[in-house]
């Protein structure tokens, strides 16, 4: 009887941490979601060495609707997984679908690493997916980066998400396809 209590009770706890996984997990490209992406990058913070500092980058899809338009939303599905392979390899910490052609990377950075993700674009043209309604006739992105140097006080992630939401916007406006980097003020606490 015991031997069948334990192993029900392994079964429910193999259950629960599969579906614990699964709210956790984006199904299409199975990266992090937006759910498990706060409290990853809280941890994240937290662990936070004084000489460390945090990047976080927001990467938007250019002209991603036209390509669902065009080619459907079963092709455009394929490159969406074929993004989010190339954004696992950007050597991040954290790798989030955010939700429908955004992404999420943090990562902490040493001095030395400030330029992180600035040579994005590039990594899209080197090996092209082809776009034909899309200015460049391939699949660029467009990033907007924000690096925390403040070692002393850590802004929100509401506030690296909101600055690097601007900086991607700045990248559209500027013509896509770029990378734009802000840095958080290291002499100015945050306020919430």
């Amino acid at each position: 009887m015991q031997y069948q209590l334990d192993s029900l009770l392994r079964k429910q706890y193999k259950a629960e941490l599969f579906e614990t996984e699964k709210a956790n997990t984006d199904q299409l490209t199975g990266m992090h979601n937006r759910h498990s992406f706060d409290r990853r990058c809280k941890a994240l913070i937290n662990k936070l060495a004084p000489s460390q500092y945090l990047g976080l980058a927001m990467i938007d899809v250019d002209y991603f609707k036209n390509y669902n338009d065009n080619y459907g939303h079963l092709e455009g599905n394929k490159v969406l997984v074929v993004v989010a392979n190339r954004l696992k390899h950007c050597d991040a910490d954290i790798v989030v679908r955010f939700g429908g052609e955004e992404f999420i990377l943090v990562k902490t950075l040493q001095a030395n690493e400030l330029d992180w993700l600035n040579d994005l674009p590039k990594r899209f043209a080197d090996d092209p997916i082809a776009h034909q309604y899309s200015p460049f006739n391939r699949i660029t992105v467009s990033a907007g980066i924000v690096i925390d140097q403040n070692t002393t006080y850590r802004p929100s992630i509401k506030s690296l998400l909101a600055t690097a939401d601007v900086g991607v916007y700045k990248a559209k406006n500027a013509g896509r396809n770029i990378s734009i980097t802000d840095f958080v003020d290291p002499k100015q606490p945050e306020i919430e």
